[in-house]
C-alpha cells in the first residue's frame, strides 16, 4: 500500500505538472507575450528549481522566479518587445479604424442629399477655374495690333507695340510659345492626376497661371513675355485631367457625361471673356489687363481651397493606407521618409508605358488625328482673327468684341450641353 501510494503520489505530481505545461502553453498561444509564458521554458524552470517546485505542490500557488530565470526572462523579452508593441499598434489601429469606418458610414447615409449639392457646387467652382484658364491662354490674340502706326496711346493698348515685336515673333507668342510646353505636361499632368491629390492639382496650377498672367503685365521685352508666356502652358496643362477626375469621382455614372459638358462649356465662355477684353483694353491699357486677370486667378484659387476636394484622398485615407499598418505594425519614421520621398525614375518610367499602351490603339490613334486637325483650324482663327478684324474695321473694336463673344459663347456651350 505504501509503495502504491508514493506510485500514486508520484503519478499525481507528474500528471500536475502536465496540467500546468499545457495549461501555461494555452495562455501563450493567446498572450500577446507569447516568449513569458513558453511551456517549455516554464516547466524546465519548475522542475530545475526544487524550492520552486515544493512550495508550489505544498500551496498550489506560485512563488516568485529566483533570480537566474528573471534575468534570463529579461534577456529573452528584451528580444521579443519589438513584435509584441507591433500587434499592439496593430490592435489599436484596427480599432480606430473601425470606429472612423462607422462614422463616416454614419454621415454619409445622414447626408446623401446634401451630397449632390456639394457635388455641383465643386463643379461649378472647377468651371469658374476652367473659365479663367481658358480667358487667360486667349486673351493675348486680343491686345495685338499690325499695321498701325507707333503712337503712345497705341503702345498703352497694344502689347507688339509697346514691346516692339511683330507678327512673326507673335505667331510664336501665340501658337508654340504656350502649346509646345502644354502638350508635353500634358501627358505628366495625366500620370502626376493618378498618384496625387487632384484638388491640389488644380488650385496649384491656378495659382501658377494667374502669376503667370500678371507677370505678363509687368513685362519688359518680349522674351519676358515669351516665358511667362511658357509657364501658363506648363501651369494650364495641370487643370483638365484632375478636373475630370473629380468630376467622374464626385457625380454618379448616369450624370457625368452632363457634368463633363458643363466644365466643357468654360472652352467658350473663357473665349468670349477674352473678347471682351477689347473693352478692357480700351479703358485701361493692356499692361492693366493682364494684371487685373491674373488677381482675379489668385483670388479664384484662394476661394477654391475653402470648398474643393478630392473624393479619392478622404477614401484613401480609411483605405490602403490604414490597411499597410494595420499588416506592418505602422511604418517607422525612416520608411514614411523614404515613401514620401519622389522616385522621378519609376515615375516617368510608368508615364511612357502609359502612354505606350494608349497610343497603340486604333481608336485614339484615328481621334487623336481628327483633334490634331480641328485644332489647327481652330488655333488658326483664333490667333489671327482680331488681328485682321482690327486691320479691316480698325474703328469698329467694341462692336467686334461684343459680338465676337456673343457668337462664341452662345453658340460653344449651347453645342456642348446639347452633346453632354
Amino acid at each position: 500500500m505504501k509503495g502504491r501510494g508514493g506510485r500514486a503520489k508520484v503519478t499525481g505530481r507528474a500528471a500536475f505538472a502536465l496540467l500546468v505545461s499545457a495549461c501555461l502553453g494555452l495562455s501563450a498561444s493567446i498572450s500577446p507575450y507569447p516568449h513569458l509564458l513558453h511551456p517549455s521554458k516554464s516547466l524546465s524552470a519548475f522542475v530545475a528549481c526544487p524550492r520552486l517546485h515544493s512550495s508550489f505542490v505544498a500551496n498550489t500557488k506560485l512563488a516568485p522566479p529566483p533570480r537566474c530565470f528573471r534575468g534570463s526572462t529579461r534577456s529573452f523579452s528584451s528580444t521579443r518587445s519589438k513584435p509584441a508593441r507591433s500587434l499592439w499598434r496593430m490592435q489599436e489601429q484596427s480599432k480606430r479604424d473601425n470606429e472612423n469606418a462607422e462614422a463616416v458610414a454614419s454621415e454619409s447615409s445622414e447626408t446623401s442629399q446634401s451630397a449632390s449639392t456639394m457635388a455641383w457646387v465643386v463643379l461649378f467652382l472647377l468651371l469658374g477655374i476652367n473659365v479663367h484658364n481658358q480667358w487667360t491662354r486667349a486673351m493675348v490674340y486680343y491686345l495685338v495690333s499690325f499695321k498701325i502706326p507707333d503712337t503712345e496711346e497705341n503702345e498703352k493698348k497694344y502689347m507688339n507695340i509697346d514691346l516692339n515685336f511683330g507678327e512673326e515673333q507673335y505667331s510664336i507668342l501665340a501658337s508654340f510659345g504656350f502649346t509646345a510646353l502644354y502638350t508635353f505636361c500634358s501627358l505628366i499632368a495625366g500620370r502626376a492626376s493618378d498618384k496625387g491629390n487632384r484638388a491640389f492639382i488644380v488650385l496649384a496650377a491656378a495659382a501658377a497661371w494667374s502669376l503667370s498672367t500678371a507677370g505678363q503685365g509687368i513685362a519688359r521685352s518680349f522674351e519676358e513675355v515669351l516665358g511667362f508666356r511658357s509657364l501658363m502652358g506648363i501651369s494650364q496643362a495641370f487643370t483638365n485631367p484632375p478636373a475630370y477626375g473629380i468630376i467622374a469621382s464626385s457625380f454618379p455614372e448616369s450624370q457625368i457625361a452632363t457634368a463633363n459638358s458643363v466644365f466643357a462649356s468654360a472652352v467658350y465662355i473663357g473665349g468670349a471673356m477674352a473678347s471682351l477684353s477689347i473693352l478692357v483694353d480700351q479703358q485701361v491699357g493692356w499692361r492693366m489687363t493682364c494684371l487685373a486677370s491674373g488677381a482675379l486667378g489668385c483670388l479664384i484659387a484662394a476661394a477654391g481651397t475653402l470648398f474643393l476636394r478630392d473624393p479619392r484622398a478622404s477614401r484613401q485615407e480609411l483605405g490602403s493606407a490604414d490597411e499597410r499598418t494595420m499588416l506592418l505594425g505602422g511604418p517607422t519614421e525612416a520608411e514614411e521618409g523614404t515613401s514620401s520621398s519622389l522616385d522621378l525614375g519609376r515615375q516617368l518610367r510608368e508615364t511612357v508605358t502609359a502612354i505606350k499602351g494608349v497610343v497603340t490603339v486604333p481608336a485614339v490613334q484615328i481621334l487623336f488625328a481628327a483633334s490634331a486637325i480641328r485644332f489647327c483650324a481652330g488655333y488658326g482663327i483664333g490667333v489671327w482673327k482680331a488681328p485682321l478684324y482690327r486691320e479691316m474695321f480698325p474703328t469698329s473694336e467694341s462692336e467686334f468684341s461684343v459680338a465676337n463673344a456673343f457668337v462664341i459663347s452662345c453658340g460653344g456651350v449651347l453645342s456642348s450641353l446639347l452633346g453632354g
